[in-house]
């Protein structure tokens, strides 16, 4: 399983030339900016695959949590 992320192109739809893929190992935790980054979970196995997905507005609260996440 990954995330697939790309960026805007000229008109605002996914740019192919930007594509990245984020391998989603168990336990994987990351910040996506999903104003800017178009993206989806691809997963072509059989098994059923979990996730929490949690949405945040950017601010304070926001910022100290990823700063404690990297130091830790």
């Amino acid at each position: 399983s990954y995330m697939l992320l790309m960026d805007n192109d000229a008109d605002g739809l996914p740019d192919p030339a930007t594509e990245r893929r984020v391998p989603l190992h168990r336990g994987a935790r990351f910040v996506v900016d999903t104003q800017r980054l178009w993206h989806v979970v691809v997963h072509n196995g059989t098994a059923p695959r979990f996730a929490l997905i949690t949405s945040f507005e950017s601010g304070p609260a926001l910022e100290r949590f990823v700063a404690a996440e990297r130091a830790a």
